[in-house]
């Protein structure tokens, strides 16, 4: 049940987040391609947004670094320009070995509403 409210929430959220103009002309206006998308991003992120937390908290800034660019590209990709832009700050802060763990900048679904 908790997990049916949460893939609610999800969705819920991520409409907020796609911008719809960028992702068609990125797909060249093929609603399969943009289907295929929104499916993805909207099957992977939960997952990959919890893994950024269990990294943080286990301290494994390097795994950090990797995970936070490889989601930039989606998130670009769907148009979320500020969450990519947040990614990209974490990852500096993990190249640059600012890893205060009370004020470390890290991307939550209840920090992105």
């Amino acid at each position: 049940r908790e997990d049916q409210k949460m893939e609610s929430q999800t969705k819920e959220e991520s409409a907020k987040l796609i911008n719809y103009d960028n992702l068609y002309n990125i797909a060249g206006n093929n609603i399969k391609t943009v289907e295929t998308i929104i499916q993805l991003f909207m099957s992977q992120t939960p997952n990959r947004l919890n893994k950024l937390e269990e990294l943080r908290l286990a301290g494994d800034f390097q795994a950090l670094k990797e995970l936070c660019h490889k989601m930039k590209s989606t998130y670009a990709i769907v148009g979320a320009i500020a969450i990519k832009n947040l990614l990209s700050e974490i990852e500096n802060d993990c190249i640059n070995g600012n890893f205060d763990t009370e004020n470390f900048k890290i991307c939550t679904w209840q920090k992105l509403s």
